[in-house]
């Protein structure tokens, strides 16, 4: 059994980066009752800004601020 279905509450992960692959774990993640998604960094403004239109968590543009802000228990 995976630790995160071991877990007495949601794992919370964090994601570094965007595009076509990173939806896909999104999406993945979002549906999935054990985990938390607690936010992506996308390091450039206007890469962010699009893909932000299109989620529904937060986006971080620095990965310090993401790991201070959010304490993920996992980093994708």
């Amino acid at each position: 059994m995976s630790v995160i279905m071991q877990a007495k509450q949601p794992m919370k992960i964090a994601i570094m980066g965007y595009g076509a692959r990173v939806a896909k774990y999104v999406q993945r993640y979002a549906e999935h009752p054990a985990i938390q998604l607690s936010g992506v960094c996308i390091p450039r403004v206007e890469d962010a800004q699009e893909w932000a239109d299109h989620i529904q968590f937060t986006v971080f543009h620095s990965l310090t601020e993401l790991l201070a802000d959010q304490k993920p228990d996992i980093l994708h």
